[in-house]
């Protein structure tokens, strides 16, 4: 038995990364709003606590223990546009292969190849490879990068004023080496930045701002879906991602709602408002059907016509025991022998007894008479 779970537990990992699953490996929306041009990705996390081989531990995350799925959102409305879970830890087949991380951003980022946008990440995504690979699709790149690159010069890590900055240029690209505080360095490179602009208030190079500003899209829709979430406990990690599409329906669809509707200033329940008629608008056609069934019992059925603005029928309800009115329970049969266990619904008219199909009789008015008076059937 215990072979068997793992048999099926490895379908379903293999099934998941070939995008064949109920959640397919790139969860897109084509062709519903067209991405702003700063787009942003980074690892969101589903938190579960069940048994499953490919949970991650994130301690920079709320949730600490989940599965993880790396995102691509927009960074100006946070629109949800493709995701690839990750099903556990995976080796290039080929040595001649890109590097994982870039694998992920080049094919979150083939729906929009093209287009000239800019794409922010952090340091595990950064390299040198990935931004020849992005300017070679004109896409332009911004993001951090570790110190143990093999790309990085070793003259900009060496000790430096707080506050200074250092620039480095290389064909379309530029690298920063920036001191903010003593024993620290923080390095970037963009695709996008040509010069070392320095800004006057913060004191702070122009790159620094522009991470900063672009590099939080994938963290706004985790916390919106965190705050208002359809997920609830379960130790199955295929339900948790289904719940996690949900949620992230749920942010699309609000983001889409603001798009059309065009409103300057909306209410601070807009959300919560929307979400509501939402849940309501997709249940309501079920409702409906339920509400039809006189075999529900009456409480429920009030229930739902309160939702539903309608009144109950008192002629077709059911009482508290789930029977149509006027129907008496089933009963074991009065004259069968108890271990042959025949039930029936019908009762004698006199005694109440009950009847299953072979003691039931039907008398018509005229001979009912003759009983009443004495006589024989």
């Amino acid at each position: 038995m215990t072979k068997t779970r793992e048999i099926l537990a490895k379908q379903r990992i293999n099934l998941l990364r070939s995008g064949k699953y109920g959640l397919s490996s790139k969860v897109t929306v084509p062709g519903i709003t067209a991405p702003s041009e700063y787009l942003t990705i980074d690892e969101t996390l589903l938190s579960f606590r069940g048994r499953c081989s490919f949970r991650m531990y994130i301690p920079s995350k709320p949730d600490k223990y989940g599965l993880k799925i790396v995102s691509l959102c927009d960074d100006r409305t946070f629109y949800y546009i493709s995701g690839i879970p990750y099903v556990g830890k995976e080796k290039p087949k080929n040595k001649k292969d890109l590097p994982l991380p870039t694998q992920y951003v080049l094919n979150l980022t083939d729906k929009v190849k093209g287009s000239n946008r800019n794409i922010t990440c952090d340091n595990w995504f950064s390299s040198l490879g990935l931004v020849d690979a992005l300017l070679e699709i004109k896409l332009t790149f911004v993001g951090t990068l570790r110190k143990n690159k093999a790309e990085i010069p070793p003259s900009v890590l060496s000790k430096a004023p707080v506050g200074s900055s250092q620039f480095l240029y290389h064909d379309n690209k530029m690298f920063l080496s920036y001191t903010p505080k003593k024993n620290k360095k923080v390095l970037l490179i963009s695709s996008m930045h040509f010069a070392g602009d320095i800004k006057e208030n913060s004191m702070k190079p122009e790159i620094i701002d522009f991470y900063n500003i672009t590099k939080g899209g994938v963290d706004v829709l985790e916390k919106l879906c965190h705050d208002k979430t359809t997920c609830r406990k379960t130790l199955k990690w295929p339900i948790r991602y289904f719940y996690g599409v949900l949620d992230i329906a749920a942010v699309n669809s609000f983001i889409l709602y603001k798009c059309n509707a065009k409103k300057e200033i909306y209410p601070d329940n807009a959300r919560t408002t929307f979400l509501k008629n939402l849940a309501f608008a997709l249940t309501r056609p079920l409702m409906q059907m339920r509400f039809q069934n006189p075999r529900l019992p009456r409480e429920l059925l009030s229930v739902i016509g309160k939702v539903l603005g309608k009144e109950i029928d008192v002629s077709s309800t059911s009482s508290q025991s789930g029977q149509p009115a006027g129907q008496k329970k089933i009963k074991r049969c009065d004259f069968c022998d108890p271990k042959e266990d025949r039930k029936g619904y019908s009762f004698c008219g006199r005694c109440n007894k009950s009847l299953c199909g072979e003691h039931k009789r039907v008398i018509c008015p005229t001979c009912d008479n003759a009983t009443d008076n004495g006589g024989q059937i």
